[in-house]
């Protein structure tokens, strides 16, 4: 079972952190599926990978943690944290930025909008994001200058949505 904890880095299970956006970094049996996908995919390869260390899921974006950054940034209650299902693969482009990403879809989208209302709930906020589109960035096109040969997490496309996959 596994449970909510609030972290300013990743230590080494799924867990939750604020990042100027609230994220679940994933543990290393997520990570090892994902090199997995990322590795029998021969477009994908031809992007970059992100580091292990940047592979998470948003659970909400920046922009709309900016309002309650101060309570995102609390101990939240332990909770009992949802099974991390991957689902289906896809490039997602924006032509309009030069962006493109391999991303997977997380299969359990209910589970997971679930447990980000139940830790809005306990802060007794609103979720402000309820129609995101859960899922993981695995590459991208930009290559991150300080690291070469991995992306540049920045560079990802971010707005992923449901119809990325049709």
């Amino acid at each position: 079972m596994k449970y909510l904890k609030l972290y300013e880095s990743f230590l080494g299970d799924n867990c939750i952190v604020f990042e100027a956006a609230l994220l679940l970094k994933l543990d290393s049996n997520i990570k090892s599926q994902i090199k997995e996908i990322y590795e029998s995919s021969e477009e994908a390869k031809m992007l970059f990978p992100l580091s292990d260390d940047k592979l998470h899921i948003t659970l909400t974006s920046i922009k709309n943690c900016k309002e309650n950054k101060d309570k995102l940034k609390s101990e939240l209650p332990k909770m009992e944290m949802p099974k991390i299902i991957l689902g289906q693969t896809t490039f997602a482009e924006r032509p309009e930025t030069g962006k493109k990403s391999f991303v997977v879809a997380i299969e359990n989208q209910a589970d997971i909008l679930q447990f980000v209302n139940q830790i809005y709930e306990s802060l007794g906020l609103t979720n402000p994001e309820p129609e995101r589109y859960f899922h993981i960035t695995i590459a991208n096109n930009v290559e991150n200058k300080k690291v070469p040969g991995t992306a540049d997490s920045f560079g990802s496309i971010g707005d992923v949505k449901k119809e990325d996959f049709v």
